[in-house]
This record gives structure tokens, sequence and C-alpha cells, in this order.
């Protein structure tokens, strides 16, 4: 290893105490997309780093991740890239990046559900449905069942319930629950 590769090595993995930076509007959007891949470790190794030394996180965050070093793609890395693309698009809600919201959280952690229904429940005035009041007529709704893991453990599926209870595009998460696959009740 040549002096200005060691040097270059220490700098990057040595904590920077006072001298980092405060972490940009696009350094929390990128952590936030990665939340369900980044251990508490990394984090706060990203938190201390410079700009420079975040750059640089983030590549070596990638290549640790590729399951097959051997090929010239990162399959990681573009499974990330498509779910972000997805969500960036999708669940962006008004000033909200995607990746922010309930259900770009959960479609980062989780890949793309088996089944993804989108719909309205009628509620009667002064009805909740998360114990906030509401008023009546249709609220829209989202369910997503995931049948595969990391989602779902073998012999089981998941049912992720989201609602837009003030109808104004801003989903939350009503119901996370895992069930049990079988025939018959």
């Amino acid at each position: 290893m040549t002096a200005i590769a060691f040097l270059l090595a220490l700098a990057l993995a040595a904590p920077t105490g006072g001298f980092s930076s405060k972490l940009t509007p696009d350094d929390k959007v990128w952590l936030a997309s990665v939340e369900a891949f980044i251990t508490k470790a990394e984090r706060k190794q990203y938190e201390r780093l410079d700009q420079a030394g975040r750059e640089a996180f983030r590549v070596q965050f990638w290549a640790r991740r590729d399951p097959d070093p051997s090929t010239p793609e990162n399959e990681a890395l573009e499974e990330y890239t498509a779910r972000r693309r997805f969500v960036d698009r999708y669940f962006q809600e008004d000033e909200t990046p995607g990746v922010m919201t309930e259900r770009g959280r959960l479609y980062m952690k989780y890949g793309a559900p088996a089944i993804r229904k989108l719909g309205e429940q009628t509620v009667p005035a002064g009805g909740s449905m998360s114990g906030s009041r509401l008023r009546s007529g249709p609220v829209p709704m989202e369910i997503w069942i995931y049948d595969h893991p990391p989602a779902a453990s073998r012999g089981s599926y998941r049912v992720i319930i989201f609602v837009d209870e003030n109808r104004t595009n801003r989903f939350g998460l009503l119901s996370d629950e895992q069930r049990p696959k079988h025939g018959g009740r």
C-alpha cells in the first residue's frame, strides 16, 4: 500500500470530531432511503464524516453489499436504485420525499408487494379508523400483501394497510400484521 493510499484510508476511517459538516437535506434523504440496510455503527460513522468522506462512504457502503463482486453489476445497488425511483415517483407527499413517508419507508425495506390494492373505505360522520375523528365519506386506502421474505416469514403473509384519513395525499400506517397461511378456517 502506498503512503498516499494509507493516509487516505486512515482519513476516511478516522472520526472527524468537531470537523464534520452538518448533514445536508440530501444526506438525510439518503439515510432515510437506506434505513433498512444501514447498521447503527455505519450510520454513526457516516454522520461523523465531512461531505467528501460521505461520498466515499456511499461508494464503499454499496460495494460491501454487492452479492457478487466478480460481476460488473452490483445487484444490491441496482435493486435499491429501482426501489428508490419508484418510491420517489409514487410516494412523495407534497414536499416530503417518498423515502420519508410511511409507504416509501416500507417499500424501501420490503420491495414491491405481491398484491397492491388501492381503494376507499366509507366512514360514517364522526367515525374513526386510527383514533382520530373523521368527516363522513370515502377515505383513500392502500392494502399491500407480501407472501415472501423478508416481509413475510415462511408459512405466513403480511398485510399492510395505509390510510389517508384527511384526504390530503398523506398516507399513514393503519396496520401491519403477519398472518398464518392455511387452507381453511
